[in-house]
């Protein structure tokens, strides 16, 4: 690694602490949740005119995870003043400088598997976060449901569906949505997906009751549905349900919310 001399000498001056940009992380269940957001939403960014400059980019649509993730970088790192949240372009950021928890992540999932091993659910949690949902659906007069999570990366559903059968007893299955050239829509913009979509979905009202219990979601909107939808099933059976959940459920833009009814209460 190429280290310059003003560099050297801002060191030997105490201008620059040098080993700020390495920034070790805590082995814990928030790094296993850190680890799983970033595979799944996550990116790795390396400056490359600045040799020690690498860090981890969190850059989505969804408020309340990213500040999620903000938060758990916080225990991660245990930095008393935490990370902000950025607004750019209509997205929300977080911006993690590490130049260990980069490399950790580069390497693939195979290099973090004695952490994720030891935190599988934190791990699940926070993939399921960043690229997976409660998904709902009335087909027939009857309520369906299911917990999945979409992504590129194969080796990596592969690696969550591993965790969830070995800690969880949760049987998934993975099968590919979308091959290599899919034109569709992402973010209301039409785009070519060069590479195939994969899915890894868990159904079934035992399996998804014990996902909402040993796992879950920390995003408190998407547990609250896949909570409700449970609750519904086994209370009404799947036909009674349906009619219960548009009480409790309306769809705007493909995606079902929860009705408000007076000022800020939710229907119940």
């Amino acid at each position: 690694m190429r280290v310059t001399y003003y560099s050297v000498h801002k060191w030997l001056k105490h201008r620059h602490d040098p080993r700020r940009w390495f920034n070790k992380p805590r082995t814990n269940e928030f790094l296993a949740y850190l680890l799983g957001a970033t595979l799944s939403d996550g990116c790795c960014y390396a400056n490359r005119s600045r040799n020690c400059d690498r860090s981890i980019i969190l850059s989505v649509k969804d408020r309340d995870f990213a500040r999620t993730f903000a938060s758990a970088a916080k225990k991660v790192f245990g930095k008393s003043d935490g990370y902000k949240v950025r607004v750019t372009q209509n997205r929300y950021v977080v911006k993690v400088n590490s130049v260990l928890l980069y490399d950790l992540v580069s390497k693939g999932v195979d290099s973090i598997r004695p952490i994720i091993d030891k935190f599988p659910g934190s791990f699940i949690r926070g993939f399921f976060d960043g690229d997976g949902d409660a998904t709902t659906s009335i087909s027939k007069g009857k309520l369906l449901f299911c917990v999945r999570a979409t992504n590129t990366n194969i080796e990596c559903l592969r690696v969550l569906d591993e965790l969830l059968r070995q800690f969880f007893c949760i049987y998934g299955n993975i099968h590919a949505a979308h091959s290599g050239g899919y034109r569709g829509m992402f973010e209301k913009r039409r785009v070519i997906f060069r590479d195939p979509v994969y899915v890894l979905k868990i159904d079934g009202l035992d399996q998804l009751s014990r996902f909402a219990m040993s796992i879950g979601f920390e995003i408190a909107r998407k547990q609250k549905k896949l909570e409700d939808a449970i609750e519904l099933v086994r209370k009404y059976g799947s036909a009674v349900a349906a009619e219960q959940w548009l009480r409790l459920y309306e769809k705007k833009n493909g995606r079902w919310k929860q009705k408000i009814r007076g000022p800020g209460k939710p229907v119940t």
